[in-house]
């Protein structure tokens, strides 16, 4: 079976905003994978966004922090095949010693594409008709 990257890699994308709404450019976002210890860093771009590629599935912890900003951390993130989640964060003035927990439990929007998709597992691909193969039996 010939499987290519984007089908066995997930993403992680999104914005940072201050309190009145407006991006934070140069915040540091902090991924750690909760099962491996996968730890990746990146800065939000000019325009307040950042993006994480090439993840391999499971459970994230993703931390987001600038200066003069209280960090915001949100956990339980599950990504699954193929998918792109969108973790925005809003960030709140105060001391960089504060923190905010987040337990993200509700599902979010995919706003990357219209796409639906789902894993199919070996008992469905055995229920698939082939030709050849009588679909009756």
């Amino acid at each position: 079976m010939i499987c290519s990257r984007a089908q066995d890699r997930a993403a992680i994308n999104g914005a940072v905003t201050d309190p009145a709404a407006a991006l934070v450019a140069g915040a540091t976002v902090e991924l750690t994978s909760t099962s491996t210890g996968l730890h990746r860093t990146v800065l939000t771009s000019e325009k307040g966004l950042y993006e994480i590629t090439t993840l391999p599935v499971g459970s994230y912890t993703v931390r987001f922090a600038t200066t003069g900003f209280r960090p915001v951390t949100v956990d339980h993130i599950d990504l699954q095949y193929g998918e792109t989640r969108t973790i925005d964060a809003e960030l709140k003035v105060g001391e960089t010693t504060e923190s905010i927990q987040v337990t993200a439990t509700a599902e979010t929007l995919n706003r990357t594409n219209a796409e639906v998709g789902g894993v199919i597992e070996s008992p469905q691909i055995k229920e698939i008709p082939v030709s050849g193969r009588n679909w009756a039996v």
